[in-house]
């Protein structure tokens, strides 16, 4: 995506997603990050999401982070309880249903790390396609 800049063929960052993302990006082109525009970014600003998160309860970071784990929150009743909570919550855009995965446990093996989560099945995606079915019924739009 081009910017419009005060000069033809100039480039342009958008600091405001995350600073480290468009250092990031830079570095992959081969750019350095201006010092000063670093320090602006990571000492007298904040993002929209650091803004958003320092809102957050120690409970809502937690639940941010709960994926459907085979017998533990995939009951339905639990599921339909917080479909039922969260349905009239005009705030609520969509709801991710995020299943549990395997995917990261050998980092926990690299680093020498007890993974609690070892012998833990992933669901079926029949849980999970249940589990959207119960938000959407809800009127609440799943991905």
């Amino acid at each position: 995506m081009g910017l419009q800049t005060d000069q033809p063929l100039k480039r342009a960052i958008l600091p405001f997603g995350g600073i480290r993302t468009v250092k990031s990006a830079l570095e992959a082109h081969g750019y350095q990050l201006d010092p000063q525009t670093e320090e602006i970014f990571t000492k007298y600003r904040k993002t929209h999401n650091d803004g958003v998160f320092d809102g957050y309860t120690t409970e809502m970071r937690n639940c941010r982070r709960s994926g459907i784990i085979t017998g533990l929150p995939d009951d339905r009743a639990n599921i339909e309880a917080i479909a039922d909570l969260a349905a009239p919550m005009t705030n609520i855009e969509r709801v991710e249903v995020l299943p549990f995965h395997k995917m990261g446990e050998y980092k926990w093996e690299q680093l020498g790390w007890n993974y609690a989560l070892k012998n833990t099945p992933e669901p079926h995606p029949e849980l999970v396609e249940a589990t959207k079915n119960v938000f959407r019924s809800r009127g609440l739009f799943t991905t």
